[in-house]
């Protein structure tokens, strides 16, 4: 078919095959080779990211930040925390477009307090410390951010009788001049000292705080929640069953309306609760107790009514790795599907999902052959896809993070032992190939200009995306690919004399235009989506 005859058309058409993965080689993402630990990333609607950890300088351990960029991949680690004090625990939330929030716990020689950075897009603003100011130690930091630029932290701090969660909101540039008490001082003392509490910040403004405290009439730990309506605080309220002591491991995730699911340890098994926008309901079991230790849980939002759950628990020989999935807010849960690789112990599982696409992508170390491993799976919103390792495969490894954007690129980080110390990596995984024309000269059969640096294959979808590159690309032979899409007004695609068979969707809707005596041939097994641009020879 020659491309100069084409027609607009559109039909429908039902793809299957198309791969998802392409990890990239682990590399080091850290500031020395000195030991490092506690790896966090956040990562923002564009495709960047960025990571916050702790290495030690050799005199003290130091809280680092590197940026990633999806133009140029990551920068060089910064120091964020001031030098000669000892610092950890680093959280990142993000704000915006390139834009993210560290907090981290750093000693002032006296007390251990709590500290604040903003990346403002390209440097690091002055170092603030949030907590309460008063002289007892801090701890525990959490932070939850929106991209309108707001962000709510969480930390536990005592206030010279009891230990108390408080939390702080960010807004407009600046943090609230003060600090609120979340946790109950009636009828309550210490807030637990093995947990610290969990924080969602949800695109309305609202915010969910949820935590473990001692309870003085129950005699034992509950589990508590609290709501920021935008302008206040609630008070907090028990959401556990109250059957047992044995409770902790509590996570939160939100609906962007401001509704919320609860998931928390309790007696061994796994509860969740459900906030509907004006109450909480009743403790839903999602995995009754098991014949040994069972931990972890992770939720996160897919969209609609649905939310999946990922956790460790012994199955009678092993800790392995479950994920669970309810449709209905928690109402009723799927049974537990394995996740991990399927042969060795597994835990520490974390997650980051695309509520948009109703995707999920989990990270959890498994042990194997003596040492800990890096693996993933990916939700598809339908089924995971399948365990896989993700590390450099040597050394021991551990403290995993995840970040998925909506486009189905996600980028871990974990540290691995090098022989020598534990060192901060990084991997990168690919669902589709993306034009970014690094290798600068337009050329489709240039491995470089693609993300990652990788031809297309006849299984692949291609995108074009205005946002990582508007440099033409002109095909260099004759090429199969699996699908087209454009995105973010790109410029053109060039055919030259050369074929390129598409066997399934193409979007050529954002291309500025189409050139060259070339050929398209549509494969589809069925219809075929194509959008043609202004064409010229």
């Amino acid at each position: 078919m020659d491309l100069r005859r084409l027609k607009p058309i559109l039909l429908l058409l039902m793809v299957a095959g198309v791969s998802f993965a392409h990890w990239t080689a682990p590399g080091t993402i850290d500031y020395n080779t000195n030991a490092a630990t506690g790896v966090r990333i956040a990562r923002d609607n564009a495709g960047n990211a960025m990571a916050v950890f702790v290495q030690s300088d050799g005199t003290n351990n130091i809280v680092y930040a590197v940026e990633y960029s999806s133009l140029t991949g990551w920068g060089t680690p910064q120091a964020i925390s001031a030098a000669g004090a000892d610092a950890s625990m680093a959280r990142i939330a993000c704000l915006g477009t390139k834009q993210y929030i560290a907090l981290f716990k750093r000693t002032d020689g006296s007390y251990d307090r709590i500290y604040s950075r903003l990346f403002n897009g390209s440097t690091w603003e002055t170092e603030t410390t949030i907590n309460e100011a008063i002289n007892y130690h801090s701890t525990f930091p959490e932070i939850s951010g929106d991209a309108s630029g707001h962000a709510m932290a969480v930390w536990k701090q005592s206030n010279g009788t009891n230990e108390m969660i408080y939390a702080r909101r960010y807004i407009s540039g600046n943090w609230d001049g003060t600090a609120y008490t979340v946790s109950n001082a009636v009828n309550t003392t210490n807030a637990s000292t093995t947990q610290q509490a969990q924080v969602v910040y949800t695109p309305n403004g609202a915010s969910f705080v949820t935590f473990v405290q001692y309870n003085t009439t129950d005699s034992h730990d509950r589990i508590y929640a609290n709501k920021w309506n935008g302008s206040s605080w609630g008070t907090a309220q028990e959401i556990d069953a109250n059957t047992s002591s044995n409770v902790g491991n509590v996570n939160v995730a939100i609906e962007p309306g401001g509704k919320a699911l609860f998931v928390f340890k309790e007696n061994n098994a796994f509860y969740s609760v459900y906030y509907n926008g004006t109450s909480y309901g009743a403790p839903v079991l999602v995995k009754a107790a098991g014949s040994g230790m069972q931990d972890a849980p992770q939720i996160c939002h897919l969209g609609g009514s649905n939310f999946l759950t990922v956790y460790h628990m012994h199955d009678g020989s092993d800790y392995r790795v479950y994920g669970s999935r309810t449709t209905n807010n928690g109402t009723s849960w799927n049974a537990e599907v394995l996740i991990d690789q399927g042969t060795y112990p597994g835990g520490d599982p974390r997650l980051s999902a695309d509520s948009t696409n109703g995707q999920v992508i989990a990270i959890f170390t498994q042990y194997q052959i003596g040492k800990n491993r890096i693996y993933s799976n990916f939700f598809d919103g339908t089924a995971w896809t399948g365990a896989e390792c993700i590390d450099n495969g040597d050394l021991a490894s551990g403290t995993p993070d995840i970040a998925l954007h909506s486009n189905g690129n996600a980028i871990a980080a974990f540290t691995q032992f090098d022989g020598t110390s534990d060192r901060v990596y990084s991997t990168v995984k690919y669902k589709h190939k993306t034009w970014d024309n690094g290798g600068g000269d337009g050329n489709w059969s240039t491995a470089t200009n693609w993300q990652p640096d990788e031809l297309p294959a006849a299984t692949d979808t291609v995108i074009f995306d205005g946002a990582l590159s508007t440099a033409n690309c002109v095909l260099g032979a004759n090429t199969s690919v699996a699908k087209i899409t454009t995105i973010n007004s790109p410029d053109g695609l060039g055919f030259s004399t050369y074929t390129l068979t598409v066997t399934g969707d193409v979007d050529f809707s954002m291309l500025g235009s189409i050139t060259g005596t070339g050929t398209l041939e549509l494969n589809a097994p069925s219809g075929t989506q194509l959008f043609t641009p202004i064409m010229s020879g």
